[in-house]
């Protein structure tokens, strides 16, 4: 009797750990699809994930509001905001999507005042084996006068559409900056105005075409606010804006929402420790889940 019961016991153990095992397996391939679904869905709907994008630790935090942020050296920036610089930098920055790894992009670059202009480059990284894309960006950016800084870029972006299947292409990037007064900006950038494109021998994809008008107001040393509007020329407009507030020199707050089909609120905060300073933004969408992102400056000289 005793040797029935440890049979069953064993049986039943057994299928413990055989179901265990079983809802693992079954979760990751349901993670990997629906990490390839989403990769191709935001290929074939032209607008990539990481192209035309311009999201960083700092302006996540603040509704995506990006192209009139003037404190602001991550290489997914304005390309004018490099001109205000007098000093080198080097940043590396994270992102993750609904806590997918497969959607998850890397960002780096590193910025140089030079006698005739600021130069810059970066690169990027976002995807997975099956799927994924890559760029490399020249920037060359400079303040022409105390009301105006003009920037622009190059890149060449390819994309691995299938292990057999991939394509590159170059586009351009342009911004620009104006200080009507001493606390407001208003930013313009144009990402792809060409309307380049990467064919391959069995498709050919759009790159987008972004354009985007922003504005920043600095109402004291310790408060800001920032608004934008972007326009994909195959979307609908979006709209942005947040506010960050300055505690103490060390930290600083950041709150905002980004509105296109939904509205997507978001916050973050800023540490800055002598020469580094360490960003964290979060984007919260009611169905899909939260975007994290994370960067890392070092500035070669202290900030006054």
């Amino acid at each position: 009797m005793t040797e029935k019961w440890l049979v069953y016991l064993r049986l039943i153990i057994l299928n413990i750990i055989f179901a265990t095992l079983l809802k693992k397996a079954i979760l990751f391939c349901m993670k990997k699809i629906f990490a390839i679904v989403c990769c191709l869905f935001f290929s074939f709907l032209v607008q990539a994930t990481q192209f035309g994008s311009f999201i960083n630790p700092k302006s996540a935090a603040l509704g995506n509001s990006i192209t009139a942020l003037t404190d602001n050296l991550y290489s997914s920036s304005n390309q004018a905001v490099f001109g205000l610089s007098d000093f080198p930098a080097l940043n590396m920055e994270y992102e993750n999507q609904f806590c997918v790894s497969e959607l998850s992009l890397l960002n780096a670059g590193f910025s140089l005042p030079t006698r005739w202009f600021n130069v810059g480059f970066s690169c990027s990284f976002f995807g997975f084996s099956e799927y994924n894309e890559s760029s490399f960006g020249l920037q060359f950016s400079r303040k022409l006068s105390p009301y105006f800084s003009l920037g622009a870029e190059v890149d060449y972006v390819s994309v691995l559409f299938s292990p057999q299947e991939c394509g590159s292409a170059f586009l351009p990037q342009i911004g620009f900056l104006v200080f009507p007064t001493k606390n407001l900006t208003i930013g313009f950038h144009s990402y792809n105005f060409t309307l380049s494109s990467i064919s391959t021998v069995y498709q050919h994809e759009s790159l987008p075409s972004v354009f985007s008008l922003g504005l920043q107001y600095q109402i004291d040393q310790s408060l800001l606010v920032i608004t934008e509007v972007s326009k994909n020329l195959v979307e609908n407009a979006s709209f942005s804006a947040g506010v960050e507030y300055v505690v103490v020199k060390e930290l600083s707050l950041r709150a905002g929402f980004f509105a296109k089909e939904t509205i997507l609120p978001s916050f973050g905060l800023g540490l800055h420790v002598g020469n580094f300073s360490f960003d964290l933004g979060m984007q919260y969408h009611s169905t899909l889940g939260v975007n994290s992102s994370a960067g890392e400056m070092y500035s070669f000289l202290h900030k006054k």
